[in-house]
């Protein structure tokens, strides 16, 4: 904690934000929002984005301080400009709630959070496709979108999709059967 403490005083971000995180979470440290809070809005003014993403969860929750969303939604926003994939996805998830713009805007979200890296973007943007959510069913994009999931992250989509089998559309995982099959990775029948 001290390396971290003498990085953060230097004014290294990621010093700062993991000093942060200490202190949100007690680890190491007592546990105090509020001081986690002012590590993190000093991470995001030297242009840290994971600085900025910390400093949203709790500007939205409202740990350490005062709640404050359209903040919250300006330092994700910011965030996602510079490729953060996860504020990115946060954005998704704020406006499928309706909380930041309208639920018809989740999917581009997702889909960017996806093309940003992030796995679980995919994911989302494909369950938006199956099911329908504020646009047209998609059976065949949803199916391409968990391809693209699958591919790009450590096995943890796979077992979500494994555990939530019954979730998706028929449609869709005739697809991905299909596309599996054309690449040589599914034997069954469609």
């Amino acid at each position: 904690v001290d390396f971290y403490k003498q990085a953060a005083l230097a004014g290294n971000t990621r010093a700062l934000v993991s000093l942060g995180l200490f202190y949100e979470l007690g680890q190491s440290v007592p546990k105090n929002l509020v001081t986690a809070r002012a590590l993190f809005e000093e991470a995001y003014s030297h242009g840290s984005t994971d600085g900025a993403i910390n400093l949203a969860v709790s500007l939205y929750s409202g740990t350490g301080g005062e709640r404050d969303v359209p903040r919250a939604i300006a330092l994700l926003e910011f965030a996602s400009s510079e490729g953060a994939a996860r504020a990115t996805y946060n954005l998704g998830v704020f406006a499928k709630e309706g909380v930041n713009k309208s639920p018809e805007n989740a999917v581009a979200y997702f889909e960017l959070a996806a093309r940003q890296g992030y796995a679980e973007g995919a994911l989302a943007a494909a369950a938006i496709y199956d099911e329908g959510f504020h646009t047209e069913r998609a059976p065949q994009k949803a199916s391409e979108l968990l391809l693209s999931a699958l591919t790009s992250d450590n096995g943890e989509i796979l077992s979500k999709l494994a555990a939530d089998a019954d979730s998706w559309s028929r449609e869709t995982i005739l697809s991905l059967q299909s596309q599996m099959k054309t690449a040589g990775y599914y034997e069954g029948s469609l």
